[in-house]
């Protein structure tokens, strides 16, 4: 575990600090407006493709049965991207034709269909429990996306042109490494086989992981819908801040999200066979980390944060330092709701997961709607991390009280 763990770590790490150097690449060559843009398409987009990517990876992994194959895993993905794709682009196109982040949510919707087909590739090493090339993946995409989005912004100073080097990163990786890892463990099939009895089973896949989907849209709504009220109420200039400190806040998350996924295939393994003490001490060094982790942004951000915020996105974002530690308070809780996201997965808790999700954003609603008209950034923090708080607590009694309701097995 400690090998898949490293290697999964730096990949998470290497794209985590790839997604948050274009955000410090639009800060320094770019506009504050231009990194609102940006930062607004990507509150549209993730919540759909969150939707339509139904948490495959994850129900992939804990497939330790091999109840589903490859090509049925890949088959719905491609279904669902592209039926994502095609809201997106119509939505657009309807209702936004003339707004000036538009052409930028259509380049970052292909980029993530493209993102959501290697996912499944990624899922598969995963389960193979072969995370160095996974990590690999992760890295060789991470190099790719800041060297040509810099090239880009620097060149084009546009926005759209960083969105376009972006998507074209995420197809090379995908066709020159994804696909390459995946033979190298045998060969694999992504052909469908067109009769009523394969898509029955796609149909089977799909309902079964439909709550995590719904699950994971609600969760992407979490980070979506404080840009959203930002941009509705104080425009593109609040939303690229309020972006900027959540993405520097959240640094902690990628190191939880590799240790999470290095221990799921185990805790799958465990849940299984119903061995509560292997569970729970696996569970344990996951939640301990988690807290750790996000105690040491706290603390970073409440001795440091005006100097940090200054140096990496320059002095005029240093204005927000107040809004960036609440946002650090929020982030640990919810590193401390990953872990245990990750448990609730492994323990097949897959229907109950929307409800927490529904709480939390009925929670974040109603904060955003005090808050944010008269307090701004600060508000759409203090919000985000009360909602935090409420998903960690549902997170919480979702697993315990699965782990109280099974039995021990016999020693």
């Amino acid at each position: 575990m400690r090998h898949n763990a490293a290697w999964n770590l730096v990949g998470n790490v290497s794209y985590a600090a790839a997604q948050w150097l274009q955000v410090v690449i639009l800060a320094r060559l770019g506009t504050p407006e231009q990194l609102g843009d940006f930062a607004y398409a990507a509150a549209v987009c993730t919540p759909v493709f969150m939707f339509s990517n139904l948490q495959l990876r994850s129900a992939q992994v804990s497939d330790a049965s091999g109840r589903f194959e490859f090509r049925e895993y890949m088959g719905v993905r491609i279904a669902t991207s592209a039926a994502a794709l095609a809201l997106i682009a119509a939505g657009t196109a309807l209702f936004c034709r003339a707004s000036p982040w538009a052409p930028v949510v259509i380049v970052i919707a292909v980029a993530k269909a493209i993102e959501s087909v290697s996912d499944v590739f990624q899922g598969y090493l995963q389960r193979r429990q072969r995370m160095d090339l996974a990590g690999k993946s992760l890295l060789l995409k991470s190099v790719l996306t800041v060297g040509f989005g810099f090239a880009a912004q620097a060149l084009t100073r546009s926005v759209v042109a960083l969105a376009l080097a972006i998507a074209a990163c995420q197809l090379l990786t995908l066709l020159f490494y994804d696909v390459w890892a995946a033979e190298s463990l045998g060969r694999i099939s992504c052909r469908f086989e067109t009769t009523r009895a394969s898509f029955h089973r796609l149909r089977r896949l799909m309902l079964r992981c439909l709550p995590l989907g719904i699950a994971m849209s609600l969760i992407s709504l979490q980070t979506s819908a404080p840009r959203l009220a930002l941009g509705r109420f104080h425009g593109a200039s609040a939303v690229g801040g309020f972006a900027a400190i959540v993405y520097l806040a959240s640094v902690g998350g990628t190191m939880v999200t590799a240790l999470g996924t290095a221990a799921a295939p185990k805790l799958s393994d465990y849940a299984a066979i119903a061995d509560k003490r292997q569970f729970n001490g696996l569970l344990l060094r996951v939640t301990a980390a988690a807290i750790a982790i996000g105690a040491g942004g706290v603390a970073a951000a409440y001795l440091f944060g005006p100097a940090l915020l200054a140096l990496f996105y320059g002095v005029g974002y240093a204005k927000y330092s107040t809004a960036f530690l609440i946002c650090t308070i929020g982030s640990t809780f919810w590193l401390v709701t990953s872990a245990l996201g990750f448990a609730a997965t492994a323990q097949g808790r897959f229907g109950v997961q929307p409800a927490a999700m529904i709480l939390t954003l009925v929670v974040l609603a109603a904060g955003l709607f005090a808050l944010v008209p008269r307090f701004g950034v600060n508000g759409a923090s203090i919000a985000t991390a009360v909602s935090a708080m409420a998903g960690m607590a549902a997170y919480l009694a979702i697993v315990v009280r699965t782990e109280n309701d099974k039995p021990r097995i016999p020693r």
